[in-house]
């Protein structure tokens, strides 16, 4: 693989490794390191690896990426945030909505107001399914999180898991109905 395929193939897949890492990157890492490093190191990984010859891509490039940021993503966690010394867990402090929502309440400017208001609504609907999505099943979660957000195909998930294409198709379709139903129950509670 020379330079110029090289960068063809980036320019292909980094747009699946950051869906990749948009949900399995623990927000308490931000402080300490940037997705997009994990992207490049991904890719230089593969660069080199494919230069060596030594490259044995699962069923696809994707997946063999896949694996090799899986494995970035890790060891970013070891570092970060399995040590006790230095911890990156406690430099991570949530904003209480409520206080935001007090504030705006007292901001003279109308329009400007109802914007934010709206911004914050679509937060609260993100905010429940993100708790719905850390209710469910991991099982349920994993399949979710490749098949919506990475696009893995059927097959692709069947080389992963060792679940046949049809039958990750179908508990896909329960976990959907079942994510809902969750989401709904939070939703009801607030």
């Amino acid at each position: 693989m020379d330079d110029i395929d090289f960068n063809r193939f980036a320019e292909q897949h980094r747009d699946y490794l950051r869906r990749f890492l948009s949900v399995r990157f623990d927000p308490r890492l931000a402080a300490r390191v940037d997705p997009s490093d994990l992207i490049q190191e991904t890719l230089v990984e593969a660069y080199k690896a494919a230069k060596r010859g030594t490259s044995r891509p699962i069923v696809s490039k994707r997946l063999w990426l896949r694996r090799i940021a899986q494995n970035r993503l890790r060891m970013a966690q070891r570092q970060h945030l399995d040590t006790i010394k230095r911890s990156a867990k406690n430099e991570v402090r949530p904003v209480e909505l409520s206080s935001l929502v007090d504030l705006l309440h007292r901001t003279p400017d109308r329009e400007a107001t109802e914007a934010v208001v709206e911004q914050i609504a679509k937060n609260e609907l993100l905010d429940i399914m993100k708790h719905a999505i850390e209710q469910i099943e991991p099982s349920d979660r994993e399949l979710l999180q490749m098949r919506a957000i990475e696009s893995l195909t059927f097959p692709e998930i069947e080389q992963l898991t060792g679940v046949k294409a049809e039958t990750a198709r179908k508990r896909f379709s329960r976990a959907l109905l079942r994510l809902h139903a969750k989401a709904k129950a939070i939703a009801g509670q607030r």
